[in-house]
């Protein structure tokens, strides 16, 4: 943990928003709590980048209150946190408990409840009978209108999640007290490969890597539907995936609003070290969207931008803990939409470069300085129309991007063509 994280840690624990110290009483009985914290810490490192959220779920039977108290009310909160603070795994400055930890206990408002399904990379899971939770046991957990036993109709998230165990592998296993099993399960996560540069891809999000470092930050690139009043998020959808030739199809649903999204994550086999993004939107319903982004997260390592006939140098982030808006950089800006980041060398990152090709739709790309909860370099694609129409059956295709690892000199030389070509 850096400083300015672990001062964010303390302070954000000396407010008292989490209680955390001494919420592992001596008095417990040891159920191998320590033992799964441990395995959880070992294998957090393969959920790459993304802050490590493990939910927990028990058999429903007559012992299901002596399990929550041996495992809820942040007791394997306590275990997770002594361990991931011991080991070598980099917390994002956006640090919050449920980043960790969760248990599915009915303290969560509906959309929470299935904003972390969503989120979910790995789970632990205690049954005398099973391996894998069921519909009934997870409903019982949590006690939300939005799983209500009594109603016919389920969020489609929480179908997709009970019949998701081809997406989840079984990473260890415990013998419990009174013929309890553990089951400790993790998320399988979607990897394209193209010479140096590396994807993570979970749900909606991606990440990039470049020879093992990250260059994207905290969420990476995930996209927004807002339509009527409401804003639908990555983790308001159900997601799925094909694999492709050259890459994978991220398949996202918003049912109650009959919208589907199809992002194309492809590497070129004739350009070096790129990877391209394409967007499709997809209706059951005539729909007017009154807005659809992609936000592109970078690390704040970056401290050099380029645009063609801009460049600037990003200011640091001031380390708070109530964070604000989004500070625009080269707002004014009206021409091509090619942004461009210097290599930083000390940090091991790359220069890279970020084009976004013409579809047709009206886009606007935009350069910002998040606030210090991020603490990223950030591009926003956002719909440059106040209203977008689908018509039912339709499928429209958005966007297209393209991301790619360069060198310096290929970056300005690439920014100098494009000037010269303006002019």
């Amino acid at each position: 943990m850096n400083e300015r994280d672990s001062a964010f840690f303390n302070t954000y624990l000396r407010r008292g928003d989490y209680q955390i110290i001494g919420s592992g009483p001596p008095f417990r009985e040891d159920w191998k709590q320590s033992n799964i914290a441990k395995s959880i810490a070992r294998h957090a490192s393969k959920i790459k980048g993304y802050p490590l959220t493990t939910g927990i779920i028990y058999e429903e039977n007559e012992d299901s209150d002596s399990l929550g108290h041996l495992f809820s009310e942040h007791i394997m909160d306590y275990f997770l946190l002594r361990e991931m603070i011991g080991s070598n795994r980099p917390y994002s400055a956006s640090f919050r408990a449920e980043e960790l930890m969760f248990v599915f206990n009915g303290h969560f408002h509906d959309s929470q409840f299935m904003g972390y399904i969503a989120d979910m990379q790995s789970f632990l899971y205690i049954s005398r009978k099973h391996k894998w939770p069921t519909m009934s046991e997870i409903m019982t957990f949590s006690h939300s209108n939005i799983t209500d036993p009594r109603s016919s109709t389920k969020d489609p998230r929480l179908i997709h999640f009970v019949n998701s165990r081809r997406k989840f592998k079984l990473i260890d296993r415990f013998g419990l007290q009174d013929d309890y099993t553990a089951y400790l399960y993790l998320y399988k996560m979607q990897e394209i490969k193209k010479d140096g540069l590396s994807l993570e891809i979970f749900n909606g999000r991606i990440k990039f890597f470049y020879q093992g470092r990250e260059l994207t930050k905290d969420m990476g690139f995930s996209s927004n539907i807002e339509c009527g009043d409401k804003t639908y998020r990555y983790y308001d959808a159900v997601w799925d995936y094909k694999i492709l030739d050259h890459g994978v199809e991220m398949i996202g649903e918003w049912p109650s609003i009959g919208i589907k999204q199809y992002i194309f994550i492809m590497t070129d086999p004739k350009e070096k070290n790129t990877v391209g993004i394409d967007v499709e939107i997809e209706t059951k319903n005539d729909v007017i969207l009154n807005g659809w982004d992609l936000k592109c997260m970078f690390s704040d390592g970056y401290k050099e931008w380029l645009r063609p006939f801009l460049k600037g140098d990003f200011k640091e982030i001031p380390f708070s803990l109530n964070p604000g808006g989004f500070e625009s950089i080269s707002s004014d800006y009206n021409g091509i939409d090619l942004i461009g980041f210097k290599e930083n060398k000390t940090r091991g990152l790359p220069a890279l470069l970020f084009r976004r090709m013409d579809t047709g739709f009206p886009m606007d790309t935009g350069l910002y300085n998040t606030d210090y909860s991020h603490s990223a370099r950030c591009i926003i694609v956002t719909a440059d129309e106040e209203k977008i129409n689908l018509s039912r059956g339709t499928r429209k295709r958005i966007l297209s991007i393209r991301v790619s690892v360069t060198a310096n000199e290929v970056l300005e030389r690439i920014l100098s063509q494009v000037e010269s070509e303006e002019k």
